[in-house]
């Protein structure tokens, strides 16, 4: 019944700041970044509750320092992303794990095949334009990308990771078009006249949703 209770007070706290943190103060990095701390916290009370929860712990804990670099200093990119694959190889470690042999082959397999499709995809196309944070960017994606195909295959037991993750790919969508607007690649009016934050209105509840774990 405690547990109960915890978890209740945990998604009141996260439903709290949504609004704040995507439409009231969509530019509160403060706010925003408070919103992952409280799911980690809360994270850190599951692990001794549930198995498995160690495993999101260290992935939510590689994620605040990921986020600490982008989104409060907002530099040391790369040093970011580092943290954000780590991450990303957490997530990797809990859906794997639980994965029978034929399944965990073929889930090996699909992140080989993108990873090097990616990475040298990018080598052939920007050439001498390839930079650190691209190729991280590479395995982060690649990772990501598996790991939320994969937990929805044993959805019965990643029920709020697998969509977690999902939101986590709508997010860095985001975070990409952010990324190719800055360098002139591509413009949207309708994504830059958003009167909200649309990235963290995907990231916020896909730390929520990782940590409840259910």
């Amino acid at each position: 019944m405690k547990n109960k209770y915890i978890t209740l007070i945990f998604i009141l706290i996260e439903l709290t700041l949504f609004p704040f943190a995507v439409f009231i103060f969509p530019n509160n990095r403060i706010i925003q970044y408070s919103a992952v701390v409280i799911a980690f916290i809360y994270s850190i009370y599951m692990s001794f509750k549930k198995d498995d929860q160690l495993i999101i712990t260290i992935a939510l804990f590689n994620t605040l320092i990921a986020d600490f670099f982008i989104l409060l200093l907002e530099k040391y990119i790369e040093v970011g992303m580092i943290f954000f694959i780590i991450t990303q190889l957490a997530y990797f470690f809990l859906v794997f794990k639980n994965e029978d042999k034929t399944k965990a082959i073929i889930h090996l397999s699909v992140l080989g095949v993108l990873l090097i499709g990616s990475i040298t995809g990018v080598l052939l196309i920007l050439k001498d334009s390839v930079n650190m944070i691209i190729i991280e960017s590479c395995i982060y994606g690649s990772l990501l990308l598996t790991n939320m195909a994969f937990s929805f295959t044993n959805f019965k037991l990643f029920k709020t990771v697998s969509i977690g993750l999902l939101l986590f790919v709508f997010c860095d969508l985001g975070v990409a078009y952010g990324f190719l607007k800055d360098m002139g690649l591509v413009y949207s009016e309708f994504i830059s006249g958003l009167p909200f934050n649309y990235v963290w209105i995907f990231y916020l509840p896909s730390q929520a949703l990782i940590s409840l774990n259910e």
